[in-house]
């Protein structure tokens, strides 16, 4: 099965110094962001953000990004938050690799 363009660099070339952002929207509004450093992607690492919501809260959206050592976006994925529960824009589960 063959990679797109992109991918296969993701998956087979250096898994080191990655940085990792994210931005989170209440609509349009951002309300937080931040980024953390990955020493190393070869094992699976969590991080967590406490957001303040209101009762006016109905839709968040959370924006990640993998950025390379180089600067370029290796992977990007968005979800939203709906007061009904979440949904994963693309693929459940899946990170997409940048084009």
């Amino acid at each position: 099965m063959g990679h797109r363009e992109g991918t296969a660099s993701f998956v087979y070339g250096d898994r080191h110094d990655y940085l990792l952002t994210w931005e989170i929207y209440d609509e349009t509004k951002l309300i937080s962001r931040g980024e953390r450093g990955l020493s190393d992607l070869s094992s699976m690492q969590s991080v967590s953000e406490q957001v303040k919501s209101t009762a006016d809260t109905r839709k968040l959206e959370l924006r990640l990004a993998l950025v390379r050592p180089t600067g370029e976006i290796a992977a990007e994925k968005r979800l939203d938050w709906n007061a009904g529960g979440q949904q994963a824009s693309g693929s459940a589960g899946a990170i997409h690799p940048a084009q």
